[in-house]
């Protein structure tokens, strides 16, 4: 893994995060696939905020929206912008924009394009953005942020982007989910 940071002060009152995020996963000998719990996933609080947790790839792989334990995979690559900017006293205000997603090693069967596959890299990497609030209580943050969906990689070529036909999307994720925040709480900063 490797997870670089840079935090820019702007103003007293303002500041831009990034964050480069890398991981790799290479399972044993006797196993053809990572531990569930040491498989990277993409989505949540913490990565790509316009997706909940495990429900983004691997890949252009489009699972069942409703179980989405098997979104995992052995590479994860994910970049963040975000702008934090004071509201008042205790309220905080940022705008962000993520991008990523994760991906197999190898072809699997029943996963069909969720392998690492270079002629598709580029499709497949997931793009949202979104709003967000921090209440600082100085000891902890609490923060409510609300992502949309820019580019949703599962979908099928010439309908990934939030602005072309929604046809695809009634049929996985119902007819409005284009336009739907995606709302995603913790503690603490992202990164």
């Amino acid at each position: 893994d490797f997870d670089l940071k840079l935090h820019n002060i702007i103003n007293r009152y303002s500041q831009m995060a990034y964050r480069a995020y890398f991981g790799i996963g290479i399972p044993l000998e006797n196993f053809n696939v990572l531990p569930f719990e040491k498989s990277f996933f993409a989505g949540g609080a913490n990565g790509i905020r316009s997706w909940q947790a495990r429900s983004l790839g691997p890949g252009s792989y489009k699972g069942d929206v409703d179980n989405t334990i098997d979104n995992i995979g052995d590479i994860k690559i994910e970049a963040n912008m975000e702008y934090r900017f004071d509201i008042f006293k205790m309220l905080e205000g940022a705008t962000f924009i993520d991008i990523g997603n994760i991906w197999l090693l190898n072809e699997d069967a029943a996963r069909p394009n969720a392998n690492l596959d270079f002629s598709r890299f580029l499709e497949e990497i997931a793009i949202g953005t979104g709003l967000g609030l921090r209440l600082d209580l100085n000891f902890f943050i609490i923060r409510i942020d609300a992502g949309f969906p820019l580019n949703f990689p599962a979908l099928k070529e010439g309908n990934r982007w939030f602005y072309q036909p929604k046809d695809d999307y009634e049929d996985v994720y119902g007819s409005s989910y284009r336009f739907k925040p995606v709302w995603n709480f913790g503690i603490g900063y992202p990164f």
